[in-house]
């Protein structure tokens, strides 16, 4: 028995080391960047996955204009989630920091917006912004998709993106519809009816734990990041 357990631990250690081996012999060139090195300037540019200027529509004959003068609900649910009449709420005290703040500084970071009439103007609103952020909810983070729908360039989408986000979560955090909070007595005693009917052991139970966030730091002081939280039972 032994010796089998021995022919085992030289085996596993002989396909370890044919594995390392292999490691080293292949090399991805994704990770080289072998083939990049090989290319010119101009042929590295037509690779840096950006759409040029001189490729994008108009800011203000994009589709993401289109859109908003049809005022389809169908399609601004389709591209952002809310319908025109959330839009509109929203975008009302999101104006007011858009207008008077800008993130076009010299270390990117989002100061008071003094002189409103010196140098060009924006081409991109306040609604152009807020629908920005809620298209890009919609992606998974690609600015490639955003380029083509608001006739940005990925500097602009960068830029603007990092700024109205900020906003957004400034608004959200004022307005009492997007807070969370416990329900009313009465929608407790609502939610007790329905588990009861359904799960009678439970008694009063109102809402089961599915998940929720917590951070937890580590050792290289990074953060990990787990989702647990309360799902109310309906």
């Amino acid at each position: 028995m032994c010796l089998i357990i021995d022919d085992l631990i030289l085996l596993l250690i002989a396909v370890e080391q044919d594995n390392t081996n292999l490691q080293d012999a292949f090399v991805h060139s994704q990770y080289q960047k072998w083939f990049l090195r090989q290319l010119s300037k101009t042929e590295r540019r037509r690779r840096q996955h950006r759409i040029p200027r001189s490729a994008l529509l108009s800011p203000l004959k994009s589709p993401w204009k289109r859109v908003l003068q049809s005022r389809n609900d169908q399609a601004l649910i389709t591209l952002t989630k809310l319908d025109f009449a959330t839009l509109d709420i929203v975008v009302h005290p999101f104006q007011y920091f858009f207008n008077n703040y800008t993130p076009f500084t010299n270390d990117g970071t989002i100061v008071p917006l003094k002189m409103k009439n010196v140098g060009r103007p924006r081409l991109i609103s306040a609604v152009d912004g807020l629908g920005l952020v809620l298209a890009w909810t919609r992606t998974r983070g690609s600015t490639m998709v955003l380029e083509l729908i608001f006739g940005m360039s990925q500097t602009a989408v960068s830029e603007y993106l990092y700024f109205c986000m900020i906003i957004l979560i400034l608004v959200l955090q004022r307005m009492d519809g997007a807070k969370i909070k416990q329900p009313s007595i009465e929608q407790i005693a609502e939610y007790q009816d329905a588990v009861r009917q359904h799960h009678p052991m439970y008694g009063a139970l109102w809402m089961a734990s599915s998940y929720y966030w917590s951070a937890l730091g580590t050792k290289t002081n990074r953060i990990n990041i787990t989702m647990v939280g309360c799902a109310t039972i309906m």
